[in-house]
């Protein structure tokens, strides 16, 4: 064990953390403030780097099964016209993709069990606040 670490919030952002420090090789224990873990939101784009990302933390299989590739995109005003559009490069090399956010939530909390971090998530599920 490298250390141990406090990651305050099972959003996102912390849930991606937690499961990077597990899978090197830290003791992580995840706190959030709900009783239990939220999956808000709609959807999300994930651009390139997001996907690498994902992929170094395993859990680009379960993203990429879940959503879909964006070939061509378009941005419409309130009156139906076309106010910008284009392909998945956006002024960058690689691939966007798009999925529901709790797709996104439940494949990280997943490749964080895989990691070897499943106390880290159970803790994340039953802690309660204060």
């Amino acid at each position: 064990m490298l250390g141990k670490a406090a990651i305050a919030g099972a959003g996102l952002g912390g849930l991606a953390a937690a499961t990077s420090l597990a899978m090197e090789g830290w003791a992580v224990e995840v706190f959030e403030q709900g009783d239990e873990l939220r999956e808000d939101g709609a959807c999300i784009w994930l651009g390139e780097m997001a996907l690498t990302t994902l992929g170094r933390l395993g859990a680009l299989d379960e993203v990429l099964a879940s959503g879909t590739d964006v070939e061509y995109w378009e941005m419409i005003g309130h009156d139906g016209t076309v106010i910008q559009s284009g392909g998945p490069r956006l002024g960058s090399t690689g691939r966007l993709h798009w999925l529901p956010r709790a797709e996104l939530h439940r494949s990280l909390v997943e490749a964080g069990a895989k990691g070897g971090s499943e106390n880290q998530y159970q803790r994340a599920r039953n802690l309660c606040a204060g």
